[in-house]
């Protein structure tokens, strides 16, 4: 029995085999592939390029021609040593053009780039950072960036005013623009300004006058300044002096120079009136001592009335025809009792 029933048990045995080795073959197969594909997972994990991303913004948005601009900004993931620049270009679109030096981020991943644009009017602009190991080239977000054309403003007016009186100050702006916003600035020591008296749009030729209704007794500073606008930039202009004295004290100062001018002028005529009455006087008594002594009112001149009797006489007589004729000029009728024109 024992003989048969090995005899029965061998052909299963020799089925059971090739089951057994394909089955031993799949688990081989299958752990492989997972470890080859884990081999490959690992291998892309630290292999592969990892994207950057960068946040930046230029310092204005509008700025002088041949004035510096500061660029700054971070990427992440923060890393010090990237490359970094700055392009410019005419729109979004490009063309692409480097304006900038390249400078390299810090260990916070930040950045700062200074540098002079040699561009004008409004261009757009990007930072690109550069790759590095891993990581890839990173073009920031292209933002718009206008380079202004510089102006100049000059100022007229002050010198020597008085309160209560509207002053002109004339303001030209060169590029001639029409509508510029031009304000008046006054100040006591050239260092804190005000503003003062409205503001003002130039004209077609670039000139405004700026009408200020009165301003404060004192010594002042003054200067105009012009906004800056899409085209042009802002200015400021040199400064002009003005002196405003209290109009109270200078019609007062006025009145005592007029006061004086007038004894003066008196003076002047009181003293040229002594001369000449000294000259005539003088040349009276040179004739008297070469000539008789008048004994009629015809033979009497000038200055005899204060040397004959006679000369007086025919004097008073004189100066009465004269008030005489005046009071009959006068249409009054002459008094004969009181010889007096009434």
């Amino acid at each position: 029995m024992f003989t048969q029933k090995t005899q029965f048990n061998a052909p299963e045995a020799s089925k059971t085999e090739p089951r057994r080795s394909r089955k031993l073959v799949a688990i081989i197969a299958s752990t492989a592939l997972v470890v080859t594909l884990a081999i490959i997972g690992v291998y892309v994990v630290a292999f592969r390029s990892l994207p950057t991303t960068v946040s930046w913004a230029p310092s204005v948005s509008a700025m002088a021609s041949g004035d510096n601009l500061t660029v700054s900004g971070q990427i992440r993931p923060v890393g010090s040593g990237r490359q970094v620049l700055v392009q410019s270009a005419p729109t979004a679109r490009g063309p692409w053009v480097r304006v900038s030096p390249t400078v390299t981020t810090d260990g916070q991943g930040r950045f700062a780039i200074t540098f002079k644009p040699q561009l004008t009017g409004s261009v757009v602009m990007r930072v690109v950072v550069d790759p590095a190991g891993r990581y890839l080239q990173v073009n920031g977000l292209p933002k718009p960036v206008r380079i202004l054309t510089l102006s100049s403003i000059s100022l007229k007016g002050g010198g020597l005013v008085t309160n209560q009186i509207p002053v002109n100050f004339a303001v030209a702006v060169d590029p001639p623009s029409l509508g510029r916003t031009v304000r008046l600035e006054q100040s006591s020591d050239k260092v804190h300004w005000v503003p003062v008296g409205p503001s003002a749009q130039t004209q077609a030729d670039g000139k405004t006058v700026i009408k200020v209704p009165s301003l404060a007794v004192g010594i002042w500073s003054y200067r105009a300044t012009v906004a800056q606008d899409d085209k042009f930039a802002a200015a400021v202009s040199p400064l002009a002096g003005a002196t405003v004295e209290d109009i109270k004290v200078v019609a007062a100062r006025a009145a005592a120079a007029h006061a004086k001018a007038v004894a003066e002028l008196a003076r002047q005529e009181k003293a040229s009136a002594d001369r000449q009455a000294a000259a005539a006087a003088e040349a009276v008594k040179k004739a008297a001592s070469t000539r008789p002594a008048p004994q009629y009112g015809y033979q009497c001149m000038p200055g005899d009335e204060n040397l004959y009797a006679v000369c007086a006489e025919n004097k008073a007589w004189i100066d009465g025809q004269k008030v005489y004729d005046a009071c009959l000029a006068a249409g009054k009728t002459w008094d004969i009792a009181t010889q007096t024109c009434p």
